[in-house]
């Protein structure tokens, strides 16, 4: 079973989400992208490696990263608002990586209809 951290996306950290829902016998989560429970900008490369550490420690696995749709817009007309939705999704990749995440989920783009 896969255990979304939504619920605690503004009252902790998802590392915080997840020691406690580890405590409780889950083992496996889906984080979602989002300031400040997660937000791959505000994460160094130190904090990256603890936050690891501490997953291993608490035998937890994140399964996914949902890097979100609100703020991001892969076909959006102006280049810009692309650029930025590329740059966002790189650093949710990076983080991905970092945390050894199998997956990453996007929303490709917004109905603008």
């Amino acid at each position: 079973m896969i255990i979304n951290t939504f619920s605690y996306l503004w009252s902790s950290t998802a590392i915080d989400a997840i020691a406690e829902l580890a405590d409780n016998g889950y083992e496996t989560f889906e984080v979602p992208i989002s300031s400040p429970h997660c937000w791959p900008d505000e994460i160094s490369g130190s904090e990256r490696s603890e936050i690891y550490a501490r997953l291993n420690e608490y035998g937890a696995k994140i399964r996914s990263l949902n890097a979100g749709g609100y703020d991001i817009n892969l076909a959006s007309p102006g280049a810009n608002m692309r650029h930025k939705s590329i740059e966002h999704i790189k650093s949710v990749i990076d983080l991905a990586v970092a945390w050894d995440v199998a997956e990453v989920v996007i929303s490709p783009a917004q109905d603008v209809r």
